[in-house]
C-alpha cells in the first residue's frame, strides 16, 4: 500500500491506548518518513501530548451525536492536511461506530477480521487472541509488510517529562531519598478491585520500611478509596495521596520514579509497562491471558488459579455473579506482600 499519512483509529480505554503506543513507535522506526496521526478520545489525545511519533491528535467525541462528530472530525483531518487518497487508517477499535466512522471519512482501512461491520475495511488481518494486547494491536501491521517475528518485538512506551518542582508535592517525591512505591487501587470495574481493608493492610507492612514512601494513584472519584485508606495509617508524612491530582503528564513525571507499582487489572499495569517499572499485578474476575498482563522486564501477577467461576467476563462486572467474590477476597495481603517483597528483592521483616 503506498500511503504518506498513516491514522491510528483508537478511541478505546486509556490503558488501551498506552498499549498502542507500541505499534506506534514501531511504525517511525520501520517508516520513519509517513506522518502518524492519532483519532481518539480527548482523553487519550491528552494522554498522547508530546509524543514525538505523532503529527497531529484528533479528538472523537464519540459520545455525542453520531452525525455531528462525524462531521466534525471529517473537518479535522482536512485542517490537518491530511488527504484520503494518499492516507491509510488502522482502525483498532472494532466498535460497530469506528466501522461505520471508518468508512465515512472515506480513507482505505486496515482493520481485523473480528470488527463489527468488518466488510467495510479494504483490508483485513486475523486478530490472535492468544497475543498480548500490545501484539495485537501491531499485528494490523502485518498488512504493512512487517513480519511476525518483528512484532513480537513491541513494547510500549511512554515519554518521561521532568519534575515541576515548584508544586509542592512534587518538589517532595523528586527529593524522597527513599524507594516510592505507587499503589493503584481501583478500577472502573467493582470486581476488578482488590478489597481496600486488604490494600489498608499492605500499606501498613510497607511502611514499617522506613526507605519506602507511598503513592496513591487514582482518579477523582477514586479519592473515595484512597481518602479511607489514608486515614487507617498511623503516620503519613511518607504517604502521598495523588488520587484525583494528577494528570496524564504528572504520571509520565511519577511512574519513571517509582520501584514497584501495584495495582489492579486496570490501566496503572499498563503504565508500569511504558516505563518498564517493576510491576505487582492483582487479577481477580480476568486474567492474564486476556492479553493484558503487565509487561515489564521485572512483573508478577497475584491470583486465585483454582477457582471454576475464572473468569467470569472480558471486562469484570461491577458486582459477583455468584455472590462470594473469592476471587479477590481470597488473595491474601501475605501472598501479595510476599510478591512485592521479591520484587523489591528484599527480605520480609
Amino acid at each position: 500500500m503506498e500511503f504518506t499519512d498513516l491514522v491510528w483509529l483508537q478511541t478505546a480505554f486509556i490503558g488501551d491506548i498506552v498499549l498502542t503506543t507500541g505499534a506506534i513507535n514501531l511504525v517511525a522506526q520501520e517508516f520513519p518518513h509517513v506522518r502518524q496521526h492519532v483519532i481518539s478520545t480527548a482523553a487519550g489525545c491528552e494522554l498522547l501530548k508530546g509524543s514525538p511519533h505523532l503529527h497531529a491528535r484528533l479528538p472523537f467525541a464519540k459520545r455525542s451525536g453520531t452525525l455531528r462528530s462525524f462531521c466534525e472530525l471529517k473537518a479535522q483531518l482536512k485542517s490537518a492536511g491530511i488527504e484520503p487518497s494518499s492516507t491509510l487508517l488502522l482502525q483498532v477499535h472494532r466498535s460497530l461506530r469506528s466501522s461505520l466512522l471508518s468508512r465515512y471519512l472515506g480513507i482505505r482501512t486496515l482493520t481485523y477480521t473480528d470488527t463489527v461491520f468488518s466488510f467495510l475495511a479494504h483490508k483485513r488481518i486475523v486478530r490472535d487472541r492468544t497475543q498480548h494486547e500490545v501484539v495485537r494491536v501491531a499485528s494490523l501491521l502485518q498488512g504493512l509488510g512487517l513480519s511476525q517475528e518483528r512484532i513480537q518485538t513491541v513494547k510500549p512506551q511512554l515519554v518521561p517529562l521532568a519534575w515541576q518542582t515548584e508544586i509542592a508535592w512534587q518538589n517532595e517525591l523528586s527529593a524522597f531519598p527513599g524507594k516510592l512505591i505507587a499503589l493503584a487501587v481501583g478500577s472502573q470495574w467493582g470486581t476488578k478491585r482488590w478489597p481496600l481493608n486488604s490494600y489498608q493492610a499492605l500499606a501498613k507492612k510497607l511502611l514499617a520500611y522506613p526507605e519506602f514512601g507511598l503513592v496513591l494513584l487514582g482518579t477523582r472519584e477514586e479519592k473515595e478509596l484512597t481518602d479511607p485508606l489514608v486515614q487507617s495509617l498511623a503516620s503519613t508524612d511518607r504517604v502521598w495521596n495523588l488520587a484525583g491530582l494528577s494528570s496524564f503528564d504528572d504520571l509520565r513525571r511519577i511512574f519513571p520514579k517509582l520501584s514497584l507499582v501495584v495495582a489492579n487489572d486496570s490501566s496503572p499495569v499498563h503504565f508500569a509497562s511504558a516505563f518498564d517499572i517493576p510491576t505487582l499485578a492483582i487479577f481477580g474476575p480476568t486474567v492474564p491471558a486476556f492479553g493484558f498482563g503487565p509487561l515489564a522486564t521485572h512483573s508478577q501477577v497475584v491470583e486465585h488459579k483454582t477457582l471454576p467461576c475464572r473468569p467470569c467476563s472480558d471486562h469484570g462486572p461491577q458486582s459477583c455473579p455468584l455472590k462470594h467474590f473469592k476471587c479477590m477476597k481470597d488473595l491474601s495481603v501475605e501472598e501479595v506482600f510476599a510478591a512485592a517483597c521479591h520484587l523489591l528483592e528484599l527480605e520480609k521483616i
